[in-house]
């Protein structure tokens, strides 16, 4: 005896972007043949699929229906991320802006255009901003302060009067409306090593940093860099960090 086989049907899939774009608004595919969806993009928000009323489709796989469908695009609001750094992580206006935050108002800023040190001709050039427009990410809140270190020791000279210790703005990574981000990346240690703190004074304030994002923060991913060697990876890791960068710069 036979099985009765399904029909061989091509079918036509329409695809909504739902105020997005997409690679292509539709296609045709046979009943068992393979299929992929295509992805969709769609300004300040990230794509959460192709839905067949309120299910969500596989994005490859084998055509299982004979009928003509149109699949429509669920757009969610992107991950925000916070940065908590020196003064590569900040920018005069936006790292020292009370309205963000407002512990940020006594932060002095580093980056600005009327800096000779500095090439960036706004905000929109800083390593910050540009990793998050690649990555589809939103800025909660860039912590940014010069010369701040992860330890207490601040170097007693003119003009570091009120720079803000890492662990001491480790609490100040939310919006000024409570809005917490989803993603934080800590960015500091340049100061502390290269201003002669000692590695294992280091260590022992940078874990401490660390468990104390993490109980601010318990909902967020936490990222922590540079590092160039194994030992500083396993260390990070140890220390509780979800996410390592490699490399300086």
């Amino acid at each position: 005896m036979f099985e009765r086989q399904k029909p061989i049907v091509e079918t036509n899939v329409t695809l909504n972007a739902n105020g997005g774009t997409a690679d292509s608004d539709s296609f045709n595919v046979y009943y068992g043949d393979y299929y992929e969806l295509p992805s969709a993009k769609k300004e300040g928000y990230r794509f959460g699929g192709w839905y067949l009323d309120n299910t969500k489709c596989e994005e490859a796989g084998s055509w299982n229906t004979d009928a003509s469908v149109t699949l429509v695009a669920k757009w969610l609001p992107r991950y925000t991320i916070s940065i908590l750094g020196d003064s590569i992580s900040s920018y005069f206006g936006v790292s020292n802006n009370a309205s963000t935050n407002a512990s940020l108002a006594p932060n002095p800023a580093y980056y600005n255009t009327d800096m000779d040190k500095s090439d960036l001709d706004s905000v929109n050039d800083t390593y910050w901003k540009l990793a998050a427009d690649a990555l589809n990410l939103e800025i909660c809140v860039p912590n940014g302060c010069a010369a701040s270190r992860v330890t207490d020791t601040i170097p007693d000279a003119e003009g570091y009067e009120d720079v803000v210790t890492g662990l001491a703005r480790a609490n100040s990574l939310h919006k000024a409306d409570g809005t917490k981000p989803d993603i934080i990346f800590v960015l500091l240690g340049t100061n502390d090593i290269g201003g002669g703190i000692s590695v294992g004074e280091f260590k022992t304030a940078y874990r401490t940093l660390l468990e104390t994002i993490k109980e601010n923060y318990p909902d967020a991913i936490i990222g922590a860099g540079n590092v160039v060697d194994a030992e500083g990876f396993k260390f990070l890791a140890d220390c509780g960090a979800d996410f390592i960068k490699i490399g300086i710069g």
